[in-house]
């Protein structure tokens, strides 16, 4: 099937921006969440719902539309399994291993010679057992919500290829019992509790919508832009205060908070589409969203954090909230700006790091 330009611009437009929201996520001191113990933080109630809003509202939606997106398109691409696979190969597999193998790398530098007092069996890759080489490697496991623990962002790229793997068994499934498995997935993403990849249950949800969108032909963008601006705002409004308000034991808010806030940034790429400038803007920086992605943690994210609250300490709600938006601004610049110049100085490199993504 054939691929609407303007649905493929609206996807494109989002790609970036969609990848600026995970860096929020990933610099979200917020009161009791987050803060290292030896920060002196004091956080106003304003500057916490600002947060609650971006980070806890608006941005997770940002990694389940990238499910979505990878499942339509796949769908529609219709690739034969092993060309797909061979695809996914280079564009996931590979930079997956080679970032991997970076952090860990950096890992036992910065353990070695500059953080020696830190060198015990959890620290030292030397000193690993094959199950801590898992964990860092693949995660799946109970700590940091089953990440890999050498990057953690890269549980997408981890589950996304799983589910390559498995699709043509979920393909199947929508064909024979569409509304049966859509029934059943939808009560697994709301309601099941999975302790070795936390993420499964939302993320494996939005991969089959996008399935579903792809063998049924449905627009989600086109959907998006029947709602309301009023009515999708005021829905979310309402479900973010019941996110942080209502215990997810009666009503899994957050649950119907990402759905929203995914249709939130499918009506925005009609915003941004509008415009020229705008959508070639998005258009270019979209080059650079996987590479803002892998490299923006662990270490970048944390190197300006630690920068950053030495020279401004987060004593004032104003300076609290100078953190919030002044790394994860410092961050996107520098982690784009790193994949800019590695792609004119050293295009192959770039090509490898960044999946193939030219």
């Amino acid at each position: 099937m054939e691929i609407e330009k303007e649905t493929s611009d609206r996807i494109t437009s989002l790609r970036f921006l969609l990848v600026v929201f995970v860096v929020f996520i990933h610099n979200d001191f917020r009161t009791g969440l987050n803060v290292p113990s030896d920060v002196v933080f004091n956080q106003s109630e304003v500057g916490l719902w600002i947060q609650r809003i971006i980070s806890g509202g608006f941005a997770t939606g940002a990694v389940p539309l990238f499910f979505l997106f990878s499942a339509y398109l796949q769908v529609l691409k219709s690739d034969l399994y092993g060309v797909m696979l061979k695809k996914r190969v280079k564009s996931l597999v590979l930079p997956y291993f080679l970032w991997i193998g970076l952090y860990l790398a950096c890992k036992l530098v910065v353990v070695k010679f500059f953080q020696p007092e830190l060198a015990l069996k959890e620290n030292n890759i030397l000193s690993w057992t094959f199950a801590d080489f898992i964990h860092n490697v693949f995660g799946f496991s109970e700590v940091e919500f089953g990440n890999p623990l050498a990057a953690e962002q890269f549980w997408f790229v981890r589950d996304l290829f799983i589910y390559i793997l498995v699709s043509p068994v979920l393909i199947w499934l929508i064909r024979k019992a569409p509304v049966l498995f859509f029934i059943g997935i939808t009560a697994f993403s709301m309601y099941a509790r999975v302790v070795f990849d936390t993420h499964l249950p939302v993320a494996f949800f939005y991969y089959i919508c996008g399935l579903y969108c792809g063998i049924l032909k449905i627009n989600v963008f086109k959907s998006a832009d029947r709602i309301p601006w009023v009515v999708l705002l005021s829905l979310f409004s309402i479900l973010i205060v019941c996110k942080y308000y209502i215990s997810d034991s009666y009503f899994n808010s957050n649950w119907f908070v990402i759905l929203t806030a995914c249709f939130i940034f499918l009506k925005i790429s009609k915003i941004v589409v509008q415009n020229n400038h705008s959508l070639s803007a998005s258009c270019y920086l979209s080059k650079f969203s996987f590479f803002l992605f892998a490299i923006h943690a662990p270490y970048l994210v944390l190197l300006a954090q630690q920068i950053w609250y030495t020279s401004f300490p987060m004593e004032t709600p104003f300076f609290c909230m100078f953190e919030y938006f002044g790394v994860a601004i410092v961050v996107v610049i520098l982690g784009t700006t790193a994949g800019f110049v590695l792609r004119n100085v050293a295009p192959p490199i770039f090509h490898l790091l960044n999946g193939g993504r030219s």
